[in-house]
């Protein structure tokens, strides 16, 4: 089995007051919503790639970034091989008038992304790993 490591990204802006989350249309492998992801490159450290990773798939530079005490792994099967992936999370906020563009992710993994309230986020996502992390994130906000 293949190891795979990775980074999570729950990306929020706020907007009055209130926390917006991004979530991005995955077309690539599998179609559902899921937040910003992907595999560390060589020579990354955790927080480069999850920069990066924001950066590519939605268009935005964050302004803060944050490292959290949670890792999600996993197992699937692609072309009869199978492989198991252990991703770190981050929080990071974008600027206020941020808008997600997906238009040049390298690999066109996404069509579209949004920034959505807590709820919409919690309906939207596909999987309850970052449903978990966006229960933390927001956890966090709240306590400021």
């Amino acid at each position: 089995m293949e190891e795979v490591r990775g980074v999570m990204v729950c990306l929020f802006k706020d907007k009055n007051g209130h926390p917006r989350y991004c979530v991005l249309k995955r077309d690539h492998n599998w179609e559902g919503w899921e937040f910003p992801k992907g595999r560390i490159d060589s020579g990354e450290d955790l927080k480069e790639a999850a920069k990066r990773e924001v950066e590519e798939e939605t268009g935005v530079e964050p302004i803060e970034i944050e490292e959290l005490d949670i890792e999600h792994e996993w197992t699937y099967m692609r072309n009869n091989k199978k492989y198991r992936s252990n991703y770190t999370c981050f929080m990071a906020r974008a600027p206020e008038d941020a808008r997600i563009k997906t238009d040049k992710n390298p690999d066109n993994e996404h069509s579209k992304g949004f920034f959505l309230n807590f709820r919409d986020t919690m309906d939207i996502l596909e999987h309850e790993n970052q449903k978990e992390l966006l229960r933390l994130v927001d956890s966090r906000m709240k306590q400021g």
